[in-house]
């Protein structure tokens, strides 16, 4: 087995969650379904209002997501902050972290927010599904569909 190179320990900060932040880390591009992302809060935002999406990361899509969906009426809640070197902080100021992939093999993103004991909402993805203890570290929804997203972030388990 080869270790996947994270100094996991840069993740152990003191948590400071903001009530309603949600933290997407990954690359912005087609497989990483940032819209549905997008939709999923703006459906989370009908029952809890503060809710806001952070997106750590760049590509071909940074620019994209931003205007669509014009219809969620969340887009001031959704802020793109580019590529970061301060993860481990931004992790210990979300609620949960988020990741809507078509498919993942072992997401980084999922390794750092489970080392920062943050919950972790994630599609069914091979990767995902099988680092995660739905209700234990987070939960597991439905590819595809925002409504999956915004069911699992609006019941996932409040990590120590």
């Amino acid at each position: 087995m080869i270790p996947n190179g994270v100094p996991l320990e840069r993740f152990a900060l003191p948590r400071r969650p903001v009530r309603g932040r949600i933290l997407m880390v990954g690359r912005l591009a087609p497989p990483k379904r940032p819209d549905l992302a997008m939709r999923a809060l703006a459906s989370v935002r009908e029952q809890v209002p503060d809710a806001e999406l952070h997106v750590v990361g760049d590509g071909s899509l940074r620019t994209r997501p931003k205007r669509s969906p014009p219809s969620s009426g969340s887009a001031s809640a959704v802020r793109f902050l580019g590529t970061r070197e301060d993860v481990p902080e931004l992790l210990a100021e979300a609620e949960c972290a988020l990741l809507a992939s078509d498919y993942e093999g072992s997401p980084l993103a999922v390794v750092e927010a489970m080392a920062a004991s943050v919950a972790v909402v994630a599609t069914r993805s091979a990767g995902p599904a099988s680092s995660s203890r739905p209700g234990v570290t987070g939960a597991i929804a439905p590819k595809g569909d925002a409504a999956g997203p915004r069911g699992a972030l609006l019941r996932r388990p409040r990590r120590p």
